[in-house]
């Protein structure tokens, strides 16, 4: 049974050394890419960080990255606004099933555990929940829709904006 797991000192180094299949890393930054941005994220108090282990039972196979934008903005390397009125809403950054547990619908129920706890609202109000992917990742587009994400119309630093309401 798939659970979800805050990023502890006793998972943290393991989450590091997933990885994708060599033709998917192009379509997700590694995880330790991931932790970092989320620690200077929180550090500039730029957006609020939700980081995650993906446990199968006790088998750690994915990591995922949600964050809560208190003012609709996304701070990189770019300032990016997701929502038109600047309002707050929340961000799936990333989703990863390492690459001997794929296919066995890992993701798709991370998905659905993430989509309830976002719909709790945990860091805030918001109305939107927003989900960028690389246009040629087709099997993120397939999932992402059936897991009730939308086409918000937008390409967003190259990459293809979904959206639910929450």
């Amino acid at each position: 049974m798939i659970n979800l797991q805050p990023i502890m000192w006793n998972n943290c180094w393991e989450v590091t050394e997933l990885r994708v299949d060599k033709a998917q890393s192009n379509f997700v930054a590694t995880n330790s890419d991931s932790l970092v941005e989320a620690f200077v994220a929180h550090n500039q108090n730029n957006y609020t960080p939700i980081t995650r282990a993906i446990y199968n039972d006790e088998t750690l196979v994915g990591f995922l990255m949600v964050s809560y934008l208190k003012n609709g903005h996304e701070y990189d390397v770019e300032d990016v606004l997701f929502t038109s009125d600047g309002s707050p809403c929340y961000l799936f950054h990333r989703l990863m099933i390492a690459k001997d547990h794929q296919g066995k619908g890992y993701g798709k129920e991370a998905i659905l555990q993430i989509i309830d706890y976002v719909k709790s609202k945990p860091h805030g109000e918001a109305d939107y929940f927003y989900i960028s992917f690389e246009p040629e990742n087709k099997s993120a587009r397939i999932v992402y829709k059936k897991a009730g994400f939308r086409e918000d119309g937008r390409i967003i630093g190259g990459e293809e904006v979904f959206v639910m309401d929450i």
